[in-house]
């Protein structure tokens, strides 16, 4: 059988900085008290899977060196009120923030109010909020796995970490590099055109037209 993976068409746009909502994102850094802060983000699903234990841990010893982190888990999900518990175990109250469910609409504000959009899951298929922070221009950085590495190209849009202390190093190393966050946040933006509606709609087309000349050519051989 012929197998053909197309990735899912997104709205890339609605992401994009150019059609940011500064004063929606200034509120929201105000509501949460981003300001001076880098601002590490994950949005989607809080589940078990998705490893948010491993992040807080690393944000403990981080903030050990550079106070001026905050992490943003936005969503809701079953292993929400257990990261709140080790929120408060950690004494990381004043550097983890939980938004619980948000309204679609709002979305791209969220993201354009981060810095770097983070994740530890090894359980992601194809990661779609990965892709719409990478539209939103924001660097990423995922632990190494199949699921990402389609997504992430290692120096130019984000970082894939083999262990926590690479992870840690590439945090600090944006941290640090205004002109490398920049540069890679540019980057970021122009890696989704392949996420693109129109993209999809293309390659869903040349599958449909491979299809139907396979079918033409079969009928010929049986007439």
């Amino acid at each position: 059988k012929n197998i053909y993976t197309i990735p899912t068409g997104l709205e890339l746009e609605r992401f994009s900085v150019n059609n940011k909502n500064n004063e929606l994102c200034q509120s929201l850094i105000e509501k949460y008290h981003l300001q001076n802060h880098f601002v590490l983000t994950f949005l989607g699903r809080i589940a078990p899977e998705k490893s948010f234990d491993k992040l807080l841990y690393n944000i403990k010893e981080m903030i050990k060196v550079n106070t001026n982190i905050k992490v943003m888990l936005v969503g809701g999900g079953p292993d929400l009120d257990n990261l709140k518990e080790l929120t408060k175990k950690l004494h990381l109250e004043d550097y983890v923030i939980f938004t619980d469910k948000v309204n679609y609409d709002l979305v791209p504000a969220y993201f354009n109010a981060f810095n770097v959009i983070v994740s530890f899951s090894k359980t992601e298929t194809q990661g779609l909020t990965i892709i719409e922070g990478l539209a939103a221009s924001k660097p990423t950085i995922c632990i190494e796995d199949d699921s990402f590495k389609a997504m992430i190209e290692p120096n130019y849009n984000g970082y894939l970490f083999k262990n926590d202390n690479e992870f840690k190093d590439y945090i600090f190393k944006l941290m640090n590099d205004k002109k490398l966050y920049k540069d890679m946040s540019t980057n970021a933006r122009n890696s989704t055109y392949k996420y693109s509606k129109e993209v999809f709609a293309s390659e869903v087309l040349k599958v449909y037209h491979k299809a139907i000349e396979k079918k033409s050519n079969s009928k010929k051989i049986e007439d």
